[in-house]
C-alpha cells in the first residue's frame, strides 16, 4: 500500500479500508486548519489506486466500508473517480458504504446526474466541514466555500441519496 502521512480520518472510520486517492487537500488555505500543512496536493494516479485496491483485496476481501482519502476526494472529476468506485464495488462484493471528506465547492460544482452516479455506486457518505454558518467569520478564515454554496451543497447531496456529516 502506498499511503502518504499523516493519515487523518474521522473516528468513525477506524474499521474502514482507507484508500489515499489525493495527498492533501485541493484548498489547503484555511487558516484554522494544519492537517495538511506540509503536504501538497495531488491526485494519486490511477495504477497507484488501483494497485493499492488490488493489494488490500488479497487480504480483506470482505471489506464493507471504504473511506477515500485524503482532504477531499471529489476534487476528481468523475471520469476519473467512477473508475475507482466501480472497482471497489466489483471487487469487495460485500461493500455497503464508501465515504470521503468533501467541500461545498466540490459538490456543486457536479452536476445533479454525476452526483446521483456516485451514490449509485455507494459512495454514500460525505463528510462535509461547515465550521461556521456565518459568512464573516468564514471569510475570516480563508474557507474557500460561502455559508450558501455549503447550504447547497448538503441539499443537492442529500437529495440524490448521500448523506452528509457535518
Amino acid at each position: 500500500m502506498s499511503i502518504v502521512e499523516p493519515v487523518i480520518r474521522p473516528p468513525s472510520e477506524a474499521e474502514s479500508f482507507l484508500l489515499q486517492v489525493t495527498t492533501g487537500c485541493s484548498a489547503n488555505q484555511c487558516s484554522f486548519c494544519g492537517a495538511y500543512t506540509g503536504k501538497p496536493f495531488a491526485i494519486k494516479s490511477s495504477k497507484e489506486i488501483f494497485s493499492d485496491i488490488e493489494e488490500w483485496c488479497r487480504h480483506y476481501p470482505d471489506t464493507r466500508r471504504v473511506f477515500l482519502m485524503d482532504g477531499d476526494a471529489l476534487v476528481i472529476k468523475n471520469d476519473k473517480l467512477m473508475p475507482i468506485l466501480e472497482k471497489l464495488n466489483q471487487v469487495f462484493p460485500k461493500l455497503s458504504r464508501i465515504s470521503s471528506y468533501a467541500n461545498g465547492y466540490n459538490i456543486t460544482h457536479r452536476t445533479d446526474e454525476e452526483l446521483q452516479q456516485l451514490c449509485e455506486f455507494k459512495l454514500s457518505l460525505l463528510y462535509i466541514g461547515l465550521e461556521s454558518g456565518n459568512q464573516e467569520i468564514l471569510s475570516r478564515c480563508k474557507k474557500r466555500s460561502s455559508v450558501e454554496e455549503m447550504i447547497e451543497a448538503v441539499q443537492r447531496a442529500d437529495r440524490v441519496g448521500i448523506k452528509s456529516s457535518v
